[in-house]
């Protein structure tokens, strides 16, 4: 249970909503909803996990040796029961969220959420990570149609290609914004840049003839991290960031290499440690 009263002023300026705002607000408002959790709950660090990584946390269950001692079976059952009571108050936790997550959205993006097929059995478990799974796809995908896949597919994809950095916003909201957009991609079955048959030639050049399911899947999941990567670094504001990009290129034709980043951890730290001489 929150220890105080729901505080409309801690929420002050951040909501869920759709339309041009809505991807950037949905980042500060998952930013500031963790903040009030990890303060605000008992243990509110799991359920900022939680919100974080968008699933019900796993917690570590205790093992205990076959040959234990009575010592050892007592130590084992005193962090059984912790680790219930943990559970417990987590489970009431997300359950609480429910209603906080409602009143962050504005009316129409409100209104849009019960209206959604899935909405009365998500109410009824009071399921909080599912409600806020299909908030995300309302904010990014705008008026969604949840019976036809095909349509918020495309436009998961639009949306996806004219997300920019706006001039004045930080590199880590775009990077966070970007990355939330990638997912709702991935639930929605949306992949880019995966091409098994590149995939098995670039493991050959690896020595890798014969690539078992796991070796080819991690190459397609890394072709595809990468090609994410690209278009991260396209996307950023030119203005500051548009020199880099113009002697990277510059390297491909010069050098006959790749500087490009292999994944989106990794164009970030290059674009955050890029100093621009010439543009801000």
């Amino acid at each position: 249970m929150p220890r105080n009263n729901f505080p409309g002023e801690f929420f002050k300026g951040v909501a869920f909503c759709t339309g041009k705002e809505g991807p950037a607000l949905y980042v500060r408002t998952i930013k500031r909803l963790g903040l009030y959790v990890q303060t605000q709950f008992k243990n509110g660090y799991d359920v900022k996990e939680c919100l974080e990584q968008e699933k019900v946390l796993k917690l570590e269950v205790p093992e205990l040796a076959e040959n234990h001692t009575v010592h050892e079976e007592r130590v084992w059952e005193y962090h059984m029961r912790k680790l219930i009571k943990t559970e417990r108050v987590l489970d009431g936790n997300l359950r609480n969220l429910f209603a906080i997550l409602m009143s962050l959205c504005d009316s129409d993006t409100k209104n849009q959420v019960k209206c959604m097929t899935g909405y009365p059995e998500l109410e009824k478990k009071l399921d909080s990570l599912g409600l806020l799974s299909l908030i995300k796809k309302l904010v990014y995908i705008g008026n969604m149609n949840d019976l036809d896949t095909s349509h918020s597919k495309a436009m998961a994809h639009m949306n996806l290609m004219k997300m920019y950095q706006k001039k004045f916003q930080d590199l880590r909201e775009f990077r966070d914004q970007y990355l939330t957009m990638k997912k709702v991609c991935d639930e929605l079955g949306l992949h880019f840049g995966r091409c098994e048959e590149e995939a098995k030639a670039i493991l050959a050049e690896k020595g890798v003839m014969n690539p078992t399911q796991e070796q080819l899947a991690k190459a397609l999941d890394d072709m595809e991290e990468e090609h994410h990567a690209i278009i991260f670094m396209y996307k950023v504001n030119r203005h500051k960031y548009g020199r880099l990009l113009e002697q990277m290129q510059n390297d491909m034709l010069l050098k006959k290499k790749d500087p490009f980043p292999k994944n989106i951890a990794d164009a970030y730290r290059l674009l955050a440690g890029w100093k621009n001489q010439y543009g801000g």
